[in-house]
């Protein structure tokens, strides 16, 4: 087993606190204990992880990330709020009013705040100007030179972007592409020489790469980070 870093053992606890956070919880609300609020399951559980995904959001300093866990807490918890503000409908604004307002202070504030700050790779790379692509907001292609594939970085999309990689004969191996603050659709298009490593954390989104099996064995490897994923990459060989 890989040694477990530092941050991945904070981690590790948060996140297994917050299950026994949501677990007592449940209990309680099963048992008739509501602290005076009547709240269903669901909503109990939901807040807990949302609550959670806030706090850990603002402990990471990421703090242009706080606003979907900020509107998903709101609709969770709207037909409460509604109730007791006399709107029997349970609707104070439109879902999509408020999934909108979210998606555009997360652009805007990233705007602001994020694009200048510095490059997020783990793994010991050195960060690349020439390989960082950041910022991307809508239908996008990239290209990475495969000769040199040090400190490649695709961070804070929220769009649907597409990597291609160049002088694909010149790579030997050794490389390491690092995905970050993806809120959107990530797709690597890898020669089937290649063969994705892929090692994930910080991940609420998803990651599809397709099992090479015995196929893989002489595969030139690539390191595939993705790091504070909320979105989806994919790796697709041809």
């Amino acid at each position: 087993m890989a040694n477990i870093t530092k941050n991945n053992r904070f981690r590790f606890a948060f996140w297994g606190i917050v299950l026994v956070l949501g677990a007592v919880a449940l209990i309680l609300s099963s048992a008739g204990v509501n602290f005076g609020v009547e709240l269903s399951a669901w909503r109990i559980v939901g807040g807990v992880f949302l609550l959670a995904w806030l706090i850990y959001t603002c402990i990471k300093l990421k703090f242009t990330d706080v606003f979907f866990p900020l509107a998903f807490l709101f609709l969770v918890f709207e037909g409460p709020i509604a109730n007791a503000m006399g709107r029997p409908d349970g609707k104070l604004v439109s879902t999509w009013i408020v999934l909108l307002a979210a998606l555009m202070l997360t652009i805007g504030t990233k705007a602001i705040f994020s694009k200048h700050g510095p490059v997020h790779v783990e793994k010991g790379v050195k960060p690349n100007p020439d390989n960082d692509h950041s910022g991307r907001f809508g239908n996008t292609t990239v290209y990475f030179d495969a000769a040199d594939l040090s400190g490649a970085v695709v961070r804070e999309n929220l769009g649907n972007i597409h990597v291609y990689f160049s002088n694909k004969d010149a790579y030997t191996g050794g490389g390491s592409v690092t995905i970050t603050e993806n809120l959107g659709q990530v797709t690597l298009h890898l020669p089937t020489e290649w063969e994705a490593v892929v090692t994930a954390s910080e991940n609420l989104g998803k990651v599809s790469v397709p099992d090479k099996g015995a196929a893989g064995a002489g595969a030139r490897k690539l390191d595939l980070v993705v790091t504070e994923n909320l979105g989806h990459v994919t790796v697709v060989y041809e």
